[in-house]
């Protein structure tokens, strides 16, 4: 009987441990790169809500935009009138492509334009 009552003793021992692992611990935000812990601000000042309401604000006119943007290429099939240099020059190429003599010409094109610009340059240094 001895021996038995030795075994519950250390049984309840061993239930204690366990009981205090279980603690629920609170969550709590962690660095994907590191591991630590990341301290989050839970009281918001008044700076901290009118930054927020700003950042919403620019997101939606953002949003807006870019809605009417889809709605404006879906009303024109996505065939409108390019508006700098760089979109008409990449519409040009995009052309270009799929036609062996505009490409040719696009080449000549570039062509005289570095002789012109070396031209520039030369009489420009000297």
């Amino acid at each position: 009987a001895m021996l038995n009552e030795g075994k519950e003793k250390h049984k309840h021992k061993k239930d204690d441990k366990h009981k205090h692992k279980k603690k629920k611990r609170e969550e709590v935000m962690r660095s994907v790169i590191s591991g630590k812990r990341i301290k989050r601000q839970i009281d918001e000042s008044e700076a901290d809500i009118a930054a927020r309401r700003e950042r919403e604000l620019r997101l939606a006119m953002l949003n807006e935009d870019e809605d009417t943007q889809m709605v404006d290429k879906a009303k024109t099939g996505g065939a409108r009138a390019p508006t700098t240099m760089q979109e008409f020059a990449m519409e040009r190429m995009r052309a270009a492509r799929s036609d062996p003599k505009l490409m040719a010409q696009l080449m000549d094109e570039a062509d005289a334009a570095r002789k012109a610009k070396r031209q520039r340059v030369r009489s420009a240094s000297t």
